[in-house]
């Protein structure tokens, strides 16, 4: 999924090409097709004794002809569809995002809205502010997780499409063959209930669409440069945007060093990219948390591809 909170506030150009899953099907679609030329071409010409062996080829490649025309078809259809959707979510979300913006509240890069000067030059009312701050939050929170989800959902269904074929698109969805696993999660002491809310939310959106896998995971398997670059990217662009104001910008620089960590939104141990666009700042304990004591140790002893479903629990 890409950074949206990013794109919309530095590069809004980008949203043209919105949808990671658009510009990966055009690549599987051009490798079913590169493949389907290769064995057409390589279709014998000769008769003679192996006319018998040739029937048989010609008949499975115009059997493979038709199999891929329809997934072809069943894969633009998918294509536009998911496109369709996920810019009726983009628009949502660059809406929403103007709106925080024009009451003066700050939106992070990592998605985290914070009242803004306006609001911290009032103290007494400043309580008031940071909860709206905090509904804006999980508003936005709401608004990119049903852009994974449709992006997830568009992506599964370019796969199935070419499931028919032995090539098929990509991974073609592959079955693993294993029985899917239910883990709960649930809100735990120290963890910030807002922010545990809005990423038990998006793990069953995920689960929900069947994008959740068992995976490999810890030091050996990630690089820790991608997380650090991410970090430094944030502060980076909080000490560019409020060099006017050294007061917030030194508070926001605060606030992310001490007391937030790039998030997975999916979690590697779930089969997450380790990449920019699927991270996310998250209250520290609360990332840690989920991580180390509610998903690892339900998931530790299962072997890797495990569908994952998930269940939460004791969020009220």
């Amino acid at each position: 999924m890409p950074d949206y909170y990013s794109l919309l506030v530095f590069n809004p150009a980008a949203y043209a090409s919105a949808g990671a899953v658009l510009s990966a099907a055009a690549r599987e679609v051009g490798t079913a097709r590169d493949t389907f030329r290769t064995t057409t071409a390589g279709m014998p010409t000769w008769w003679g004794r192996a006319r018998e062996g040739h029937d048989r080829r010609a008949e499975r490649v115009r059997s493979d002809a038709g199999l891929a025309v329809d997934a072809l078809e069943q894969a633009g259809r998918a294509m536009t569809d998911g496109a369709s959707r996920l810019a009726a979510v983009v628009t949502e979300l660059r809406g929403t995002t103007d709106q925080v913006l024009a009451q003066g509240f700050v939106v992070l890069p990592a998605g985290v809205v914070l009242p803004g000067p306006e609001h911290m030059a009032n103290p007494e009312a400043l309580p008031a502010f940071e909860a709206e701050a905090e509904a804006y939050t999980l508003r936005l929170e709401s608004i990119v997780a049903r852009g994974t989800a449709e992006d997830e959902a568009t992506a599964g269904q370019i796969r199935a499409a070419g499931a028919p074929l032995d090539y098929g698109f990509g991974d073609a969805g592959t079955a693993s063959g294993l029985t899917p696993v239910t883990i709960t999660v649930a809100l735990q002491e120290g963890m910030s209930k807002a922010e545990a809310r809005s990423k038990a939310a998006q793990l069953k959106l995920l689960s929900d669409m069947g994008a959740l896998r068992k995976t490999a995971s810890g030091e050996k398997w990630r690089d820790r440069t991608v997380t650090d670059s991410y970090r430094a990217y944030v502060l980076g662009q909080i000490q560019r945007r409020y060099a006017h104001n050294p007061d917030l910008q030194a508070a926001l620089m605060d606030r992310v060093r001490r007391t937030m960590s790039p998030d997975h939104r999916q979690e590697l141990q779930l089969g997450s990219p380790d990449t920019w666009s699927a991270l996310r700042f998250l209250d520290r304990e609360t990332n840690e948390r989920f991580g180390f004591r509610v998903i690892r140790p339900q998931i530790a002893s299962l072997p890797n591809g495990t569908p994952i479903r998930v269940q939460v629990t004791n969020f009220d």
